[in-house]
């Protein structure tokens, strides 16, 4: 997850493995699973379309599906000091290590 950052597409990645089920269409038939990984973000509006541009290039897992389950979440409202800080922190992450210090 390191590497989004790194290319200033997010300002946050949440990473939740397993503990929790999904349902789903798939061509069709429902489908059920459990301990899926669950990702979330927070980026800008404009790095949008570069995140999932990005996230469909390096997929870190595999996936049975033949699309990685992405969708988008616009902020409404929310604690204005965290809004700003998402909106201004971005860049920063391309000034990060990739390897562990």
């Amino acid at each position: 997850m390191r590497k989004v950052f790194h290319e200033g597409l997010c300002t946050r990645a949440q990473m939740i493995q397993g503990g929790f089920e999904r349902a789903y269409l798939k061509f069709g038939e429902m489908h059920e699973e459990s301990n899926r990984i669950y990702i979330e973000m927070t980026t800008t509006q404009d790095k949008v379309s570069s995140l999932v541009d990005w996230i469909n290039k390096h997929p870190e897992w595999s996936y049975d599906y033949p699309v990685p389950d992405l969708t988008v979440l616009a902020i409404k409202d929310g604690s204005r000091p965290y809004v700003e800080w998402a909106l201004s922190a971005v860049e920063d992450g391309k000034k990060i290590k990739l390897t562990e210090e």
